[in-house]
């Protein structure tokens, strides 16, 4: 692929409202609407400062539109589309489910096993040991295990180390070396209260390498991403084209700082050489937030939960198991804009639009920020992926760039009575 000679980020900034009239392609709607949403769009990613920003809308079912903003790579010039990958950050817990639940279709576990009995090793809240924890409290964060220190240097010292990253016992068992008397385990027993932590997946990961006998990354493509028409991957070495590869920026504004997946279009090397044994630790691939995808790839697999019902689509799970995913597993028993829920993995709120059900999931990590939100019922969804914005303050689950572009999208979708 040829690739542009580097240009000034101002000079770019300036071009850049022209630019994505012509690099935000829409399908299945009116052209007056295709013009009206390209254009609060894009003043919201430059109000933000957000160095690249892909949309898309789903609406019965069918994508309505679609359309990419500003730059994925400021330095070589390189343009934001639907089709733009980016390290998508924790919406990639939901494929990481869908994984596990294979297995779970499959009848190799129950969602009330104790996970100490698939490992291979005892894994006990040492304050609780009586309390085991299961299958379901990994997938609804309410297993009691959560990040910290110990947790950050475990898993920088497991990106770094590749096939001799430290196993996952080192973390979760009294022998281990990044075990610290039990500091990653809260004080209340398992399945008592909610908790959001990347370990729980760092864990499912593993699980699925320790159920297929493969490796984490290969399991997922082989089994999902195929299947459902997505190049993207847990492995970013595994790409089909490097330049379709976002920067993710810390920072926007006139001088972006880079801070993960710079590449300058050359493929990065391996996660992990062929001594990588599966079952070891799969967070040297990233289940918890490592999926690198595009708007439109990701559109893919919102749709497949949104069309779960409907014989003619390509699935990798039941219409039940996806069912399961979406219902509530987990609540804080209040109501309103109050209310927080949760399937296994996805979230659910009300604070999209007042007073309607929402499930998804978001993601933030290096400067990405992004949300996959749909109606279980109805055939709408809204996703979007943005690098470097300045989202301002969260309310109600959305910082301030997000809530305005859901409130764009969605008023856009609704004919007179609604969408």
């Amino acid at each position: 692929m040829n690739v542009p000679a580097p240009l000034s980020y101002g000079l770019l900034r300036s071009i850049t409202l022209l630019t994505c009239l012509f690099l935000a392609p829409a399908c299945l709607v009116g052209a007056e609407k295709r013009v009206d949403l390209k254009e609060p769009l894009e003043e919201i990613r430059q109000r933000h400062e957000a160095v690249g920003l892909s949309v898309l809308a789903v609406r019965d079912g069918e994508v309505a539109w679609q359309g990419g903003f500003g730059l994925a790579d400021a330095e070589r010039g390189l343009p934001m589309t639907p089709d733009t990958r980016l390290r998508i950050a924790s919406i990639s817990k939901t494929v990481t489910a869908a994984a596990l639940l294979q297995f779970w279709e499959k009848e190799r576990f129950q969602l009330d096993d104790a996970i100490s009995q698939h490992l291979g090793f005892p894994v006990v809240n040492p304050r609780h040991p009586e309390s085991p924890i299961t299958f379901r409290h990994l997938l609804t964060h309410t297993s009691g295990l959560r990040d910290g220190p110990n947790y950050n240097r475990f898993l920088r010292d497991s990106y770094q180390g590749g096939e001799n990253a430290p196993p996952i016992r080192a973390i979760l068992h009294a022998d281990g070396a990044y075990y610290a008397d039990g500091a990653n385990f809260a004080d209340h027993p398992p399945g008592e209260a909610y908790a959001y932590s990347n370990l729980n997946y760092a864990i499912i990961g593993t699980l699925v390498e320790l159920f297929s006998g493969e490796r984490f990354d290969v399991y997922c493509r082989d089994n999902i991403l195929t299947p459902l028409g997505i190049g993207g991957s847990f492995n970013a070495a595994d790409l089909d084209d490097m330049d379709q590869l976002a920067v993710l920026y810390r920072t926007g504004g006139e001088n972006p700082e880079a801070a993960f997946d710079n590449h300058g279009g050359n493929r990065p090397p391996e996660p992990a050489g062929p001594g990588y044994q599966p079952g070891h630790n799969a967070i040297v691939f990233g289940p918890q937030g490592g999926l690198r995808a595009s708007a439109a790839e990701v559109g893919r697999w919102m749709r497949m939960f949104i069309e779960r019902g409907d014989p003619e689509a390509v699935r990798v799970l039941q219409p039940a198991t996806m069912d399961l995913m979406l219902a509530e597993h987990w609540g804080n028993g209040r109501e309103g804009p109050a209310y927080r829920g949760r399937g296994l993995c996805f979230q659910r709120t009300v604070n999209v639009r007042p007073g309607e059900m929402w499930i998804g999931h978001g993601g933030r990590a290096y400067g990405m920020l992004a949300k996959m939100y749909f109606q279980k019922t109805g055939g709408t969804g809204v996703l979007y992926l943005s690098s470097g914005a300045s989202p301002g303050q969260a309310e109600a689950e959305l910082h301030a760039m997000e809530r305005a572009i859901f409130d764009a999208v969605l008023d856009w979708l609704a004919p007179a009575g609604g969408y």
